[in-house]
């Protein structure tokens, strides 16, 4: 959220409700403070490499 929003107002934008927008931010924070305490990295490297290459060939396609 960008500084200044309220979560209700930011909820209601995308059609969400402000509990599922507050459960979320706080999986995220949670998630990247055990991917700090544990030194391991959260998406293997080949990850993103694979979906370049997947959006490479269908954009190839799309042509």
């Amino acid at each position: 959220m960008s500084p200044g929003n309220s979560v209700s107002l930011v909820a209601r934008k995308y059609n969400i409700a402000a509990n599922r927008l507050l459960q979320g931010r706080r999986f995220m924070e949670e998630g990247a403070n055990q991917g700090i305490e544990s030194q391991e990295k959260l998406v293997p490297e080949s990850s993103p490499k694979k979906l370049e290459q997947r959006i490479r060939r269908w954009s190839l396609r799309m042509k």
